[in-house]
């Protein structure tokens, strides 16, 4: 992801549908 604060892409991903937002190459369902 872009340089970006920590808080920010995690705000980022909050909004978004966590089946949608990969986050170094997972998904952030699998996350959870």
């Amino acid at each position: 992801i872009m340089n970006v604060p920590e808080h920010a892409i995690f705000v980022f991903l909050k909004e978004n549908e966590s089946d949608n937002v990969g986050v170094g190459g997972k998904l952030l369902s699998e996350l959870k």
